[in-house]
Order: structure tokens, then C-alpha cells, then sequence
């Protein structure tokens, strides 16, 4: 009886605590805390920032043209655009080359997974991306040739959630805090889930150019490239992330939803540097009949604050 009244006492308390409250859930290492509650007036739409998920290789001799492309859009578009940079194991174009003295290799599996699941197929022909998962001519999956034009094009949406993104070092646990925020500007009434991803700039290894003498790569590598944006882990659920308030049918304008996930950099090679590193959150709808996994909005944050 007396471990009833205190658990009845503590759901009093945690009740209390906010308007909502939604459960916490364990994800592998990661674990998160969830709350949401109604805000008035509903805010006014923030600007879209577009997300494009390129797929490049290290032995990808056009890669390098792709990169420049997107650090363009960026430099003309600034805060309106993040880019997350794969590379995929089914391709011999992302193999390192350590002929020519490569040391890391930035191969994952979960963009085969990620494009397997939207697709039904892996990506094959490099540099190629997706744009906010929006189609251009029926295609998800896009050449270098339609990158600007399907940025320009959903630069202009007008979305229906904001969203905002924190990351607080606690010394004691050695964790990462990441916090996302978002806020509707308008009534979602389909499924939809939050993606967390951590990214890491600054990387020096080798990248194959074209095989003709090109600048100062005479040899077709450039030994000393500088990789940013290299994908290095999913923090949320791969590959489509994690449901938000699913018994929820319809989240109205002026819903706040936040989120915290506790979480530690993983071990591998090369060695994550947590100063070079961002944390990537988006909004996807998920809806496998109909083929709709197009990204509401999108933020980033450094890892170290």
C-alpha cells in the first residue's frame, strides 16, 4: 500500500511539472525525454532551411565539382541551407583510395538503408541527392544538374512547424544534452518524425579529382582534401527518426513539442573531434503508401556550445 500512495504521489508531481508530459524512451545509448504543451498565439512561420542529403565518394572524381556547387548555395544562401554528406558502402566510388595514401574511411550503412527506404533502391550514380526529400520530375533521387533549381524551389515553402536545436556539455556524465524545440504554425494532421544526425567538418584525407591535370592535382588526388559535413552517426531511430506524439492526430498551431536526448559520440575511425562536429535535426513525414518523405524543416547546431 505504501509503494502505491508514493507512486501515485510522484505521478502527482510529474503532472504538476508542465501541461503535458510525455514518456521517456530509450533509444540504444541514447535516452530522451519528450514534453509538449499549447502556446498562444500560434507563431508565424519561420523562413524553410532546405536540407539536401548528398551522396559522394572519396574516388568520385566528380564529387569535388558537387561539393563547390553546394558551398555556392550556401555562401549565397546563408543559414538557408544544411547539407549532410554520404557516403555509401555499395559503391566502388566511395572506397577509399589508399593507393594514394588514404587513411579513413567515412563508409556507413545506414544511407543505403535511408535511400532503400524512401526509394526502394540504393543510390548508384555519384554525385547525386536528395533535396528536402521532394521529387523533381518524379525523381527523389537527383543529378548534380537539378540540385540548384530544386533548392530554389523549396527555399520558397512556407512550413508549418519552427524548430530550434541546443547542445549543453555536462562535465559530470561526460554527455552530451542536444535539445530540440519545435513549435506548428499550422495544423499537421499526417504521420511525421524528428531525425537527429551528428556531422564533422574539417577531416583531411584524400580526394580523387578527374584523371587529367586539374589546378595543382596533377596526379588526380589531392592528398591534404578537406571533407565537411561527412555523416558520422544517427542519433535518433534509422533511418526516418523518431514518431512525434503519435496518439496525437492532429497537431495544432500553437503545439510546442521538445525534446532531449542524452548522448555520447561513438568510438570509431577516424576518432570523432567533438569541436568539429554539428548536430543536424529535421522534421520528415513518413508515409510509405503514398511515398511522402518530404522534410518540414530543418536546423543545426555545433556539438560544443
Amino acid at each position: 500500500m505504501r509503494k502505491q500512495l508514493l507512486a501515485l504521489a510522484g505521478g502527482i508531481i510529474l503532472l504538476a511539472s508542465c501541461e503535458e508530459k510525455a514518456p521517456i524512451i530509450n533509444f540504444s545509448d541514447s535516452a530522451s525525454v519528450d514534453t509538449t504543451y499549447m502556446e498562444t498565439p500560434a507563431p508565424a512561420a519561420d523562413p524553410h532551411v532546405v536540407l539536401i542529403e548528398e551522396y559522394t565518394g572519396a574516388k568520385c572524381s566528380n564529387c569535388p565539382a558537387g561539393h563547390v556547387q553546394l558551398e555556392a548555395l550556401e555562401t549565397a544562401n546563408p543559414g538557408r541551407l544544411i547539407v549532410i554528406s554520404y557516403h555509401e558502402t555499395n559503391n566502388s566510388l566511395t572506397i577509399p583510395p589508399y593507393s594514394e595514401g588514404a587513411k579513413y574511411d567515412f563508409r556507413s550503412d545506414t544511407p543505403n538503408v535511408l535511400a532503400t527506404a524512401i526509394t526502394g533502391t540504393t543510390v548508384g550514380s555519384l554525385p547525386s541527392a536528395f533535396v528536402d526529400r521532394s521529387p523533381t520530375a518524379g525523381s527523389l533521387i537527383l543529378s548534380r544538374g537539378s540540385w540548384s533549381d530544386a533548392f530554389n524551389r523549396q527555399k520558397a515553402l512556407s512550413d508549418s512547424v519552427n524548430m530550434s536545436i541546443a547542445s549543453v556539455f555536462d562535465a559530470t556524465s561526460g554527455k552530451y544534452k542536444i535539445t530540440v524545440t519545435l513549435k506548428y504554425t499550422a495544423p499537421v494532421g499526417y504521420k511525421h518524425n524528428l531525425t537527429l544526425v551528428s556531422l564533422e567538418d574539417n577531416i583531411i584525407d584524400v580526394q580523387e579529382y578527374p584523371g587529367y591535370p586539374i589546378g595543382p592535382f596533377e596526379s588526380g588526388f589531392d592528398t591534404a582534401y578537406k571533407f565537411k559535413g561527412v555523416f558520422r552517426e544517427m542519433i535518433t531511430a534509422a533511418p526516418l527518426g523518431d514518431p512525434i506524439m503519435d496518439t496525437m492526430a492532429v497537431k495544432q498551431a500553437g503545439r510546442v513539442y521538445r525534446r532531449t536526448y542524452t548522448y555520447t559520440p561513438k568510438t570509431t575511425t577516424p576518432a570523432i573531434v567533438p569541436a568539429n562536429c554539428r548536430i543536424v535535426a529535421f522534421v520528415n513525414s513518413v508515409n510509405s503508401a503514398s511515398g511522402d518523405y518530404r522534410v518540414l524543416q530543418a536546423v543545426e547546431t555545433k556539438l560544443v556550445p
